[in-house]
């Protein structure tokens, strides 16, 4: 009877590895514009993130986002890719970390009409694929045994619009469903170096391993 129970043991799972699937909600530039031009559309971004912890502190980490943008001006497939390494230091109910990725963006199937003119992307030059540095620090607080909330602020470097940064800022509530799933909650505000500005809320869904 003990062996088949230090076996189940052994196949416990770690919170700290885990996939993640969501979908996100984003809003229009609080300013009205996109790349300059009109903006009245909202966007839906899907994402799969990955952690796998390599030690007591260290983690790898990676996530692909697809976003689909549409509107009577305009229409654009975004994808991003993140390959990176994370640094986590639990403190009583306090876990600071901090990241740094390395991610590819990509566009696609992306037009912008402007009157009866209908332009593609190798056109706009704020539109266009780029690699770049994504930047994280953040820190979990435990609400609860299995209530999580994690606050962040990133940053990408060299992103798609005036060669400039992406500033983002992140509240995120996690709960524990059981000891292999859990939902996830957040609401962030990304700003850009032109003071453009929008907000994004997210659900998603985090299986264990």
């Amino acid at each position: 009877m003990l062996i088949p129970l230090l076996l189940l043991a052994s196949f416990s799972v770690n919170a700290d590895n885990y996939v993640e699937f969501g979908v996100t909600d984003l809003g229009s530039w609080e300013d009205g514009r996109f790349f300059g031009y009109g903006d009245t559309s909202k966007r839906k971004r899907k994402f799969i993130e990955l952690r796998k912890e390599l030690n007591n502190d260290f983690y790898l980490l990676g996530s692909y986002t697809k976003t689909n943008s549409k509107d009577y001006d305009y229409s654009l497939d975004e994808k991003v890719s993140t390959l990176g390494l994370g640094y986590r230091h639990p403190l009583l109910n306090y876990s600071p970390y901090i990241e740094l990725s390395a991610y590819k963006y990509t566009t696609s199937s992306n037009t912008l009409r402007l009157g009866y003119v209908t332009l593609n992307s190798e056109y706009i030059s704020p539109i266009r694929d780029r690699n770049g540095k994504f930047y994280k620090v953040g820190l979990i607080k435990k609400l609860d045994v299995d209530t999580d909330i994690d606050i962040s602020y990133g940053t990408y470097s060299n992103v798609a619009i005036n060669d400039g940064k992406n500033n983002k800022k992140s509240i995120k509530l996690i709960r524990k469903i059981n000891d292999y799933l859990s939902l996830a909650v957040t609401y962030g505000k990304d700003e850009y170096v032109n003071s453009i500005k929008r907000d994004r809320r997210s659900l998603s869904v985090r299986f264990g391993f």
